[in-house]
């Protein structure tokens, strides 16, 4: 990792305005990570290149597994590189022990492809939200999702994205688990391209006590904006 805010005692910490080039692609966890319970951190305004079987921007308790309140995730500008992973990769991940992560006003391009789990963002239904950024997957053929969110009991509130996806490629999906009945809220956004905007299709037994609320898109010229 570039640079790593690691563990509880790691409040409140300010990452900006910093360039970080992986041109080699070499395999890394993240190019910028929070860990081990650093909380109320803000990743602003850095400008990330080259992402492979791995992360740009990490927000990933590694060995501290109780719930620690995230930070901001803003305005970066994320290029993966678009070039191949065996193992799952993502622009932006964060894990389900980080809760309220604010992601937002990014620009996200350049995924790699070769493993179809991997995303541009990587997030869980824990309190936070994913809004106003720009997530151009046109590169990222054969991704199961441009965005996913996976199960937790604080919801999420998804608005004013701007994201085009491949042809067949799905925009956002939501996984399976329980959301503990508290809404996922999507409000706004543009989906261009691809075959799926939001998409919550599974099976009665795989997702549990699951409330998504969608109001007010925009525009769209994605094949079936909801398939749920």
């Amino acid at each position: 990792v570039a640079i790593a805010l690691n563990g509880t005692s790691c409040y409140g910490c300010v990452v900006t305005g910093n360039t970080i080039n992986n041109e080699a692609f070499n395999s890394c966890s993240a190019l910028i990570a929070a860990e081990e319970g650093a909380s109320q951190w803000t990743i602003e305004e850095n400008t990330l290149f080259g992402i492979k079987d791995g992360s740009g921007i990490s927000a990933l308790n590694v060995a501290v597994f109780t719930p620690a309140r995230g930070g901001k995730i803003i305005g970066n500008i994320i290029n993966g590189g678009s070039g191949t992973t065996t193992n799952p990769a993502a622009l932006v991940s964060c894990s389900a022990y980080y809760t309220d992560v604010d992601i937002s006003h990014n620009s996200l391009y350049g995924c790699p492809t070769g493993n179809s789990n991997t995303r541009l963002i990587l997030c869980s239904a824990t309190g936070g939200r994913v809004s106003d950024n720009t997530i151009d997957g046109t590169s990222a053929t054969g991704l199961g999702a441009l965005v996913s969110i996976s199960a937790g009991v604080n919801g999420i509130v998804v608005e004013g994205n701007i994201s085009t996806a491949a042809t067949g490629v799905r925009h956002f999906l939501f996984g399976g688990g329980d959301y503990g009945s508290t809404p996922c809220t999507f409000i706004g956004g543009k989906f261009y391209g691809g075959a799926e905007g939001i998409n919550s299709e599974l099976s009665a037994g795989s997702i549990t006590n699951f409330a998504l609320h969608i109001r007010n898109i925009a525009d769209s010229t994605v094949t079936n904006i909801v398939n749920a």
